[in-house]
């Protein structure tokens, strides 16, 4: 058993120096702040950036997906870089899941008929005051209607999940989508940086295709305004200053909890972890 245990230890790397703010920090330290996710973890996983975040099946198939999707608009090295499938761990084989995955292919095709993809795989990255921001767009794309845009590929189990904290039930409101879910939240993030180095307020798109269903998709516009924009962009320089603020005065605080310490990928060697649930406090008047 401990050799077994040992095996499932991740490899570490060395920590990075030079972190930056993405979308994924933002949103995981915005649920720290919350208690709703250990300081500790987001400071390995996110900043420091030790283990490799997100490779289990679904990122796997995700990763297959968009690479097969927008393989003739990458550079040639890309090409030469398929993502492992998801593979039968008995046989070495594709699983089912992949026959689902590989039929969104003619989905991907029908919807893309007349956008004009300009780029894929973009950088976009300033620096504000000492801070780098950085963010990879899927695809720069253009249609008459919208002139150009930002769009990402998805690939879900979760499509019409209004329950699941990544499910892709949008919600709607004054014409369309409030980005209230996790991965709707991403828009955010893209849109301000777009803005701030651009000054063009543009759209964003999520092309969303089931993994579970090769007959279902969907496409989500997300609307923000010059206002919303404005304050987006200030609740994500003031997150990045106090993550800046932590981390020079000794960085995140671990918050031990044993549902998250359980499932932690650090659970082997954290002098903070637990086994006992940690206490909520309810306040009534």
């Amino acid at each position: 058993m401990e050799e077994e245990k040992k095996e499932q230890e991740p490899v570490l790397k060395e920590a990075r120096k030079d972190w930056n703010i993405s979308n994924t920090l933002i949103n995981a330290y915005t649920a720290y702040k919350k208690n709703e996710e250990c300081g500790l973890r987001v400071q390995k996983v996110y900043i420091e950036k030790v283990v490799n975040s997100g490779s289990g099946a679904a990122m796997k198939g995700g990763l297959w997906f968009e690479w097969q999707a927008l393989f003739d608009h990458l550079t040639d090295e890309d090409k030469l870089k398929e993502p492992e499938q998801i593979l039968t761990p008995k046989t070495g084989k594709p699983a089912a899941a992949m026959k689902n995955i590989t039929a969104q292919l003619d989905n991907f095709k029908n919807i893309y008929q007349e956008i004009e993809i300009h780029e894929v795989q973009k950088v976009l990255e300033t620096t504000i005051d000492g801070i780098k921001y950085k963010g990879i767009i899927d695809v720069l794309a253009e249609t008459k209607e919208e002139g150009i845009h930002i769009r990402d590929v998805k690939l879900t189990g979760h499509l019409n999940n209004k329950w699941e904290e990544y499910g892709w039930e949008a919600m709607q409101g004054n014409g369309g989508a409030i980005p209230e879910k996790k991965g709707l939240k991403q828009s955010k993030f893209y849109v301000w940086l777009w803005f701030h180095l651009t000054g063009e307020l543009v759209p964003m798109y999520f092309d969303v295709f089931a993994s579970n269903n090769s007959d279902d998709c969907k496409t989500i516009r997300v609307y923000i305004t010059e206002e919303g924009i404005e304050e987006i962009g200030s609740d994500i320089q003031n997150s990045a200053l106090s993550i800046r603020e932590e981390m020079k005065n000794g960085g995140l605080k671990p918050i031990a909890d044993m549902n998250r310490c359980n499932k932690c990928e650090f659970n082997h060697w954290c002098e903070h972890k637990t086994n006992k649930p940690r206490v909520e406090h309810v306040f009534i008047q």
